[in-house]
């Protein structure tokens, strides 16, 4: 389903959509790369995610929110990179 978001109450928009949807298996994120912003829709994923769902995020070098939660909150985290991207794979 789709589901357009004003930028003014995004936050409680987003929260209020995935409170309403079962939990899930698979979350990816590819929107805003803000610190603030990243750091809201990771841990939002986790409160959303099954045991054992896997997070995925697009430049995760963005800022520092990747690596800030990797080490408290994900089971186990990983990298992939090449020349010019970013990727990281979480397990909850």
């Amino acid at each position: 389903n789709f589901h357009l978001v004003k930028v003014k109450s995004s936050h409680n928009q987003i929260k209020s959509v995935v409170s309403s949807l079962p939990k899930v298996d698979v979350w990816v994120h590819d929107s805003n790369h803000g610190y603030r912003w990243q750091k809201f829709e990771y841990l939002l994923a986790l409160k959303s995610l099954n045991t054992g769902g896997i997070l995925i995020s697009d430049d995760i070098d963005a800022s520092s929110a990747w690596a800030e939660l990797s080490r408290s909150h994900f089971r186990k985290s990983y990298i992939i990179f090449d020349s010019r991207k970013f990727i990281g794979i979480a397990l909850k």
